[in-house]
């Protein structure tokens, strides 16, 4: 006889997702990456993102 073997309930989630370009965000995008730089170098660093709604805090996180 085969051994069952139950299936996830989940499907596997990519972590990387296709966004597309960002347009008019390069001043923004620099800054972000070189607070990751000063973080991975290990040198503190805290990157609030506030804005009006719809403006892409959630896409540029």
């Amino acid at each position: 006889m085969s051994e069952h073997q139950p299936q996830s309930a989940r499907k596997p989630v990519s972590t990387i997702r296709s966004r597309g370009v960002f347009v008019g965000r390069e001043k923004e995008l620099a800054e972000l990456t070189a607070a990751l730089e000063d973080a991975l170098a290990g040198q503190g660093r805290l990157v609030m993102l506030v804005g009006e709604p719809g403006i892409g805090k959630t896409r540029t996180a």
